[in-house]
């Protein structure tokens, strides 16, 4: 029996992940990584596993302040659905974890899935606008060093690129307020089909996004993310005792091409931030063994916090999640305790 081809995608990402930390592995002294991570700082890994950690929870106390001002629910509840989800997305490419976190929303917390989906999309949406301020702050003000970096050209395209995503967001962001608006005043549809569901959806982003006091404590939350985000990276920095003169550069450097790399390899396959800092870092002029001990670190903090925090909350909803992909059914509002 032949697999289709969205079947055959994780089994793509899976060979194309190994091959590369074959090579990877085969070009590289192993003792001298070894040595390397060993030797590797225990203070300064635990500040990034902390650091990681607090970030992926800002991220869920973030999804439940989207889901305001129509579809308040406990703080706790939507926390602990956002842990399960965040580990989904650890493992997983392609954002599967926002797929899973809707679907826990409507099953556990009787949220509608269109105010779902716009729960999932603003708080992407604000992340999103957070994290590429931050990006195209450090590339205007270190922009002689991306230029040795990436090339003049390259480093041109690449915040003009930054630059139109950030403009891009708030352009999305006025939009989906005018829209919202407009619907409000338009009259219900007849039929509540996909059209009905979009509007749902529309509407409800409009109403978190035109509110102040909302996405004020939304988008501090999402700088603070990024904060942490950025602590975890400049910490493993450290913990290996790395000569870099300018971390923030490498840490901006290191988030931006590992977040393209995580689209399709995601941190718990390897391949995205073992290549990422080989490459990096070694312009940085960081030795590839140390740029290797790096890379096996920011995997062990990438996926350690998301496992502890997501592990028993998944584990527990896999009946719910199968229900839900069989079709069976899961009721709303279906009771998980932890």
């Amino acid at each position: 029996m032949s697999l289709r081809p969205k079947a055959l995608v994780p089994v793509v990402q899976v060979v194309v992940s190994l091959a590369i930390v074959v090579l990877l592995v085969r070009q590289a002294e192993l003792d001298a990584v070894v040595r390397a991570t060993s030797a590797s700082h225990v203070g300064w890994l635990g500040v990034a596993l902390l650091a990681r950690a607090i970030g992926l929870t800002l991220h869920e106390v973030r999804l439940r302040i989207s889901l305001l001002p129509n579809h308040p629910r406990p703080l706790l509840r939507v926390v602990v659905i956002g842990w399960a989800a965040g580990l989904v997305n650890t493992v997983l490419p392609m954002r599967s974890g926002d797929v899973v976190a809707v679907a826990l929303l409507r099953t556990e917390l009787a949220v509608p899935t269109p105010a779902a989906i716009s729960a999932v999309g603003v708080t992407a949406l604000v992340e999103v606008l957070a994290f590429a301020t931050f990006l195209l702050g450090v590339m205007v003000f270190g922009a002689t060093r991306f230029d040795e970096l990436l090339g003049s050209v390259a480093t041109d395209k690449a915040t003009l690129t930054v630059s139109l995503i950030a403009l891009g967001g708030l352009v999305a962001a006025v939009g989906i307020v005018l829209v919202a608006r407009r619907l409000d005043r338009a009259p219900e549809p007849a039929s509540r089909g996909l059209g009905g569901g979009l509007r749902s959806t529309l509407r409800g982003a409009g109403d978190h996004l035109a509110q102040p006091g909302l996405v004020a404590p939304n988008a501090a939350l999402a700088a603070t993310q990024v904060v942490c985000m950025v602590t975890t990276f400049w910490s493993l920095l450290n913990a290996i005792g790395s000569p870099v003169e300018q971390p923030l550069l490498a840490v901006a450097a290191i988030l931006a091409v590992g977040t393209l790399a995580s689209v399709a390899l995601p941190p718990s396959l390897g391949a995205g931030p073992a290549a990422v800092s080989v490459f990096v870092l070694g312009f940085f002029g960081v030795p590839e063994a140390l740029a290797l001990a790096y890379a096996a670190l920011t995997w062990c903090v990438s996926v350690l916090p998301a496992a502890v925090l997501g592990s028993i909350p998944l584990w527990r909803r896999l009946g719910v999640l199968g229900a839900v992909i069989t079709g069976s059914g899961a009721r709303r509002g279906t009771e998980v305790q932890g």
